[in-house]
């Protein structure tokens, strides 16, 4: 990750008041970025699938399920992204392990998006490799 922009991107994901300026960001600096997409291995998901359900809540009510969770953390940065379906939707995030801070964004099925910023009380653990 571009440091400026890493410092960017973390600015927005605190700070931003309107919450997809953040995703916006992401998405026009990092997602098609060859060399961010070749820095990351898949990670587990078991801690960070509890916490993205609850921050659904907001949008798509107690009824969470979530499929497919792809996230990827960016060795050396701190930093998970990730794709995945929530009730049949399709949703993505970022988050920043350093800051405990993360957005994720969701279209429903009506074409419209929502954008939810979330924050963890203690960072997300990363697996040991044995």
């Amino acid at each position: 990750m571009k440091r400026a922009e890493k410092e960017q991107l973390q600015n927005l994901t605190l700070h931003a008041t309107e919450i997809s300026d953040a995703m916006t960001y992401f998405l026009d600096h990092f997602a098609e970025d060859d060399a961010f997409l070749s820095g990351g291995e898949r990670c587990d998901t078991s801690e960070l699938q509890p916490i993205l359900a609850g921050a659904l809540r907001t949008v798509v009510g107690d009824s969470v399920k979530i499929t497919g969770l792809l996230p990827v953390r960016i060795v050396g940065e701190a930093f998970v992204h990730g794709g995945f379906g929530v009730n049949g939707q399709m949703a993505m995030f970022f988050y920043f392990e350093s800051l405990r801070t993360g957005v994720i964004g969701l279209t429903d099925r009506s074409g419209k998006s929502h954008f939810i910023r979330f924050r963890t009380s203690a960072p997300i653990p990363t697996p040991s490799k044995n």
